[in-house]
């Protein structure tokens, strides 16, 4: 079974989380407390409940608003290999759509963008507002706003009928942090402050625009989920705290695991069941 000793998992999750001051560093063993958090990851997902044969994880993570580390555990995926991820392209719309109206050059009310959630081809209409609003295509302003200043080099946008992406675990953390940052009034890069309000919150129920949310004050998050081909993935941030994670493994049930490991070690309490 894939999933053999996944009972020994949260206890063995409990023994591994640790209290550590913030560190800011992208080089796991550049300092030697972010290190032994990585190992104690790597203990679980390469060595103990989780390892599988052929199963890996590619996991890229955010502490404090400030990309902590990505790293790959066990074989077959890769924190830096791009992987089909359709159910994020309209997040990644929704961001060129809210810097649109950053720039004045597009009015989208919130009765308007209630409309696009409700959508079945959400995605679609979304990229044909782009394209109304920026007098070029949607592929072209998005790499021109949104990839390129980001440093998202991995990430590509496919052709085809319906909008697509394709991104790695290093590349989506660079669009989490950034929407965290600007959220907390840290930095301005791609969003104001308002587009990114805008961005990191509920229209209808828990669902807004390419995101899902949930928990409430300090503990409330966003997050996207899917699976396409061979992998899963899990994009979830924290609005408030900065704190995240971008994980891709094999299977729903092994990245929903992975999560709890994560979610144990960094002390994330509606993460940890």
């Amino acid at each position: 079974m894939r999933l053999h000793g996944a009972c020994f998992l949260l206890p063995l999750a409990f023994a591994l989380a640790g209290c550590f001051e913030p560190r800011t560093t992208e080089q796991p063993g550049a300092d030697p407390r972010l290190e032994a958090e990585v190992e104690r990851l790597r203990e679980v997902l390469v060595v103990g409940p989780l390892a599988a044969p052929d199963a890996g994880f590619a996991i890229a993570l955010v502490d404090e608003g400030e990309l902590q580390w990505t790293r790959s555990f066990g074989q077959g995926i890769d924190a830096g290999q791009a992987y089909a991820v359709p159910q994020l392209a309209p997040l990644l719309l929704a961001v060129g759509l809210e810097r649109l109206v950053d720039q004045g050059k597009l009015q989208l009310p919130d009765e308007k963008r209630r409309e696009l959630l409700a959508a079945p081809n959400e995605a679609a209409l979304l990229a044909a507002e782009i394209e109304k609003a920026a007098g070029k295509p949607w592929r072209e302003y998005l790499r021109q706003e949104i990839l390129e200043p980001l440093k998202m080099a991995k990430t590509s946008l496919p052709e085809g009928a319906e909008p697509a992406l394709e991104s790695s675990a290093e590349d989506l953390v660079h669009l989490m942090v950034d929407l965290q940052k600007v959220h907390a009034g840290r930095a301005w890069r791609r969003l104001e402050p308002a587009g990114a309000r805008r961005l990191l919150r509920p229209l209808e129920g828990d669902r807004g625009l390419g995101l899902e949310f949930g928990g409430k004050g300090q503990s409330a998050y966003f997050l996207r989920k899917g699976r396409s081909g061979g992998h899963s993935f899990l994009f979830v941030g924290f609005v408030s705290s900065g704190n995240g994670a971008v994980i891709v493994g094999p299977s729903d049930e092994l990245v929903d695991a992975a999560r709890k490991v994560v979610a144990q070690t960094y002390d994330w309490p509606d993460f940890k069941g």
